[in-house]
């Protein structure tokens, strides 16, 4: 008999949880749907160097929550025609923050922008948050418009 494939005593596996769970380290991660609907504003009178001072706020929806958690951004996207990237943090009314990284690539034909985000930070409310998802918004010159993103936040 192979034993590198057959599958461990069913007392072990309880006993290895049993011990995991008392010793405080989680078993299962919580995942939760995440949802945001915001407003940015870009200061296109100041660019240097495809750098543009941005503002953002808007409402973060989390799966099970009908109240959203209001949150700010003030930072600087990094911008060409058909790209931008940039690491905002969003701060929210409590103090907790929530960092994360995105890329967008121009959808041909339109002025929307479409990509994807990755947290790489959170504290208060969000420390130790990992997730990713999608985020949107167009870009029609004026420097303002709508903010979108949906994604899951893994604890």
């Amino acid at each position: 008999m192979n034993r590198f494939y057959s599958l461990p005593q069913p007392g072990l596996v309880l006993a290895t949880l049993g011990i995991l769970a008392l010793a405080g380290t989680p078993v299962l991660a919580q995942q939760v749907q995440m949802h945001v609907d915001g407003e940015y504003h870009l200061d296109v009178g100041s660019v240097h160097n495809n750098q543009v001072p941005a503002h953002a706020d808007g409402y973060l929806y989390l799966s099970g929550s009908q109240n959203g958690l209001y949150f700010t951004i003030d930072t600087v996207v990094k911008g060409t025609n058909n790209h931008i990237e940039g690491t905002p943090t969003m701060i929210f009314d409590d103090g907790s923050t929530l960092t994360f990284y995105y890329e967008l690539r121009r959808v041909i034909g339109t002025i929307l922008f479409e990509g994807n985000f990755v947290i790489v930070d959170g504290t208060g409310l969000f420390e130790g948050v990992s997730g990713s998802g999608e985020i949107c918004y167009p870009v029609d010159g004026s420097g303002n418009g709508p903010l979108m993103m949906d994604g899951v936040l893994v604890w």
